[in-house]
């Protein structure tokens, strides 16, 4: 089974790369594709840096984990990105191979409200992490999905609490960034001036 871990990686930071090795790791993953969006459907992101230096951060950890590569399906494909367009499409790629999305929780609760969920059920696997003090119940939410036919697996991981926000603000105002991501991806940011702040 492959592992997919979407989002818009505004930027790539720990949480994202703890969640998909420690899915994989628990759940049998063969492999992760990090697949950013091109422009995310479901939220506003008016400091989304541009798709080619999410898409190089992405390469940057692929480099550093071998059990990453990465997938620029969403940004090749151009305007919102859906899920269920992505999975159909490698699905149609990879005939035979079987798929698992995984997500944070925040997601996780919200599945039924994306753009054809059902398909999503139908196509891959959840995978979703509890976290410890979430409001809600892993455990319900998992039994709705597989009463409309949908697999899901619950590991159980020990996540740090990066907020991508947060670590924009920081990068933002030179603020300390240890341990939110990691080194060479920071010093791509850097590099090339990403989540400066623009007075002008």
């Amino acid at each position: 089974m492959i592992g997919i871990l979407g989002g818009t990686f505004n930027p790539l930071h720990n949480g994202h790369i703890l969640l998909a090795k420690g899915a994989a790791e628990q759940c049998g993953f063969e492999k992760v594709l990090l697949i950013p969006a091109n422009v995310p459907p479901h939220k506003a992101a008016p400091d989304l840096a541009p798709a080619e230096d999410r898409l190089e951060l992405c390469r940057l950890a692929a480099e550093e984990c071998g059990l990453f590569e990465v997938c620029d399906i969403e940004i090749r494909r151009q305007g919102r990105s859906y899920t269920s367009d992505t999975l159909e499409e490698l699905t149609a790629l990879h005939p035979g191979e079987s798929f698992a999305l995984i997500m944070g929780a925040d997601m996780f609760f919200t599945l039924h409200q994306w753009v054809r969920w059902r398909d999503i059920l139908r196509l891959a696997a959840i995978c979703a992490s509890p976290r410890e003090g979430y409001q809600g119940d892993f455990e319900e939410y998992a039994e709705m999905l597989r009463a409309e036919g949908g697999r899901v697996l619950l590991p159980r991981l020990e996540l740090p609490e990066i907020s991508s926000t947060e670590l924009r603000r920081r990068l933002a105002d030179g603020g300390d960034v240890s341990g939110m991501i990691p080194e060479r991806l920071l010093e791509y940011i850097r590099r090339n001036g990403l989540y400066v702040k623009n007075d002008g």
